[in-house]
């Protein structure tokens, strides 16, 4: 088993008077998600949180308001 480091970050914006979670369709998979991606070997993990924003969802100047945490999870292959 081989460890990937990934990143996630959730986008939180208020509309309307409503908070809302940015989600998007992947366009391989199909799949509804947040925004994430893998960390590279030499980056720090708030660098890689910033660039995957701005990388997926093409939002620029973004603020992190918190770290969530991590978490560890081993890869089969």
């Amino acid at each position: 088993m081989k460890t990937v480091n990934k990143v996630q970050a959730f986008i939180v914006g208020k509309i309307d008077s409503k908070y809302k979670i940015l989600i998007f369709e992947h366009g391989i998979t199909k799949i509804h998600q947040c925004i994430r991606g893998t960390i590279s070997s030499d980056e720090d993990i708030i660098y890689a949180a910033i660039r995957e924003i701005e990388e997926e969802s093409g939002l620029k100047n973004v603020r992190l308001i918190k770290n969530l945490g991590t978490k560890k999870l081993l890869i089969k292959g």
